[in-house]
């Protein structure tokens, strides 16, 4: 308890911590709410923008009276390119995201990721489990979705689809997991494991304890088990999967004919992604900066905004990014991705668990949008180090000299 006192301590008296963390927790939690029922967005819905762009002012003002001064010239070059990109496909696609998580990336810099990890897991999960419990007490709408072809009923938690609460408690294992690494105990494991089947339970959602099985196991593997070589041939790979995931979902888009009996029982088998995909080619055009996506998702058609016949929304992240964002952004996205695995993979210590979950994270990006959504995967924060240079040697070291003498 002292321990915890004092490193709460410490982040409030570290400006950059504390102006950092507190605008991330704040923005990520804003973009959860928006994925509740209606009766949370609406109540917001005036101060939602406001509340995000103060977020985003305070992690400017990080960058320029923290950061900036740190810089080298190849990084100034960098940004700017990358300004430029981010503010053509924030033009063409009138979609802000991007370059809000521009700005957030690089607010990361010259800042712990593990320390961000454990912050944003008890902010995140703290939220997370509010809606959940007002769900339950039938303060917020707890809304009941069918599966086709099944009796099997499919429970909201307050939030918009049964889907995102399993979403939400599968990142916030991964980040749990992560924080804890090789100090997690085996009763921690069976609690994550025990809470990821009820919300399957609940929700019905097949992939989300999919890869909450396989977190945990990787998590054994990694810190029970030396078998070196294995991981040395599973890290190999992990460094070439975005790419691997990013071509094989043009080539599924191409290769789709809806004429086909064969595909419609693939594409049936994967809950209409394919067909989803293969409408997307043809009402889009691939461009370097993105389109202005005029997507019907599920939420707007159970608000009874649109029918269930014009549901029209593209899960596979990769695809998504190509036509949302164009073709440079998901570009951009795969190097990231790249660069960070490599970088990993040289280290002296490859016993670590980030190449496994980036790469799980890289391989449920194939049948969900979350690979750049940061409410659901803030290890994209880890970008900084591609955009940054990793110079700023002398800053690190006189950094943990100063945590070193405050005992943490």
């Amino acid at each position: 308890m002292n321990n915890f006192l004092k490193s709460i301590k410490i982040f409030i008296n570290d400006k950059k911590y504390f102006l950092y963390v507190i605008s991330l927790i704040i923005y990520i939690n804003i973009t959860l709410i928006d994925t509740t029922t209606t009766f949370i967005v609406e109540r917001i819905s005036i101060y939602k923008s406001l509340i995000k762009y103060l977020c985003l002012a305070v992690i400017v003002v990080k960058i320029l009276f923290c950061d900036i001064k740190k810089y080298s010239k190849n990084t100034y070059l960098r940004i700017f390119i990358l300004g430029l990109i981010f503010t053509l496909t924030t033009i063409f696609s009138t979609n802000r995201a991007v370059i809000q998580y521009f700005v957030i990336i690089l607010g990361a810099y010259d800042l712990e990721f593990k320390k961000i990890v454990k912050y944003v897991l008890i902010g995140e999960g703290i939220c997370v489990l509010l809606i959940i419990i007002l769900a339950l007490c039938k303060v917020i709408p707890n809304r009941i979705f069918g599966r086709s072809n099944s009796k099997v009923n499919r429970y909201s938690l307050g939030f918009q689809y049964a889907t995102y609460p399993s979403l939400f408690i599968w990142y916030l294992t991964m980040l749990y997991i992560y924080s804890r690494d090789k100090n997690i105990k085996i009763y921690e494991y069976i609690s994550i494991g025990i809470i990821n089947i009820i919300m399957y339970l609940v929700t019905n959602s097949r992939n989300e304890l999919l890869f909450s099985i396989f977190i945990i196991f990787i998590s054994i593997i990694y810190n029970k088990f030396q078998m070196l070589k294995a991981k040395k041939i599973f890290n190999k790979c992990a460094k070439y999967s975005v790419i691997f995931f990013t071509l094989f979902s043009i080539l599924l888009m191409n290769l789709y004919n809806p004429q086909s009996n064969t595909w419609r029982k693939i594409d049936s088998f994967v809950s209409g992604r394919l067909r989803h995909l293969y409408t997307t080619k043809q009402d889009y055009d691939i461009k370097l900066f993105g389109n202005k996506m005029e997507w019907i998702g599920l939420s707007m058609i159970y608000e009874g905004k649109n029918k269930e016949s014009e549901f029209f929304y593209v899960d596979n992240s990769y695809i998504n990014i190509l036509y949302n964002y164009g073709i440079i952004v998901l570009i951009l996205v795969n190097y990231g991705y790249y660069y960070l695995i490599k970088k990993e993979e040289k280290k002296e210590n490859t016993d670590n668990l980030l190449i496994a979950i980036l790469f799980l994270i890289i391989m449920h990006s194939f049948i969900d949008p979350q690979l750049v959504k940061i409410a659901y995967n803030i290890f994209i924060l880890l970008f900084v180090k591609v955009i940054v240079d990793d110079n700023q040697i002398k800053f690190k070291l006189k950094r943990k000299k100063e945590i070193n003498e405050l005992g943490v």
